[in-house]
């Protein structure tokens, strides 16, 4: 191959280059947005009031509320948090987008899952927000990466 046709092709196969990377980082941006149908249904329970063992009309644990959530947008989920999160994928913090599942540990030191929610909206890694059933305030939306919840995240999962 001659000098001038390197000199050609260099300047084409970077610009294809470039266009492909683009082109990617837009297809993963678009999964990022989540899945809005069960944060949408999660957002109905707001305000209800926390019921331990509960699934419904008179209120919801947090396992309850997850679990009610899913089956309303077509998905079974075990009952307990410890079962939910067997199911589905592990992803990053980075990775979070609504609909994933948020689980958590009582205390730092513990690996033992106490509490889970479903994540709700996603500003940054480090503003992220989740629906779940609080104790002492019933459903509720709360920031995971800030205040009370920031150091007791054990995992997010993908459910679908």
């Amino acid at each position: 191959m001659t000098q001038s046709r390197i000199r050609y092709l260099l300047p084409v196969l970077l610009a294809c280059f470039l266009a492909s990377c683009a082109a990617q980082k837009k297809s993963s941006g678009k999964s990022t947005q989540g899945n809005e149908e069960v944060v949408r249904e999660a957002q109905k329970y707001l305000g209800r009031p926390y019921q331990y063992g509960g699934t419904g009309n008179r209120g919801f644990d947090c396992s309850g509320l997850v679990c009610t959530v899913y089956k309303k947008v077509g998905v079974d989920l075990p009952r307990t948090a410890s079962e939910q999160m067997k199911v589905g994928r592990q992803v990053s913090v980075r990775e979070a987008r609504p609909g994933d599942l948020a689980f958590f540990k009582p205390s730092k030191s513990s690996r033992k899952v106490t509490h889970v929610g479903i994540v709700s909206r996603v500003e940054s890694p480090d503003k992220i927000w989740f629906i779940h059933a609080s104790t002492s305030r019933g459903v509720i939306e709360s920031s995971m990466t800030e205040g009370y919840w920031k150091n007791l995240l054990l995992q997010l999962r993908r459910i679908r």
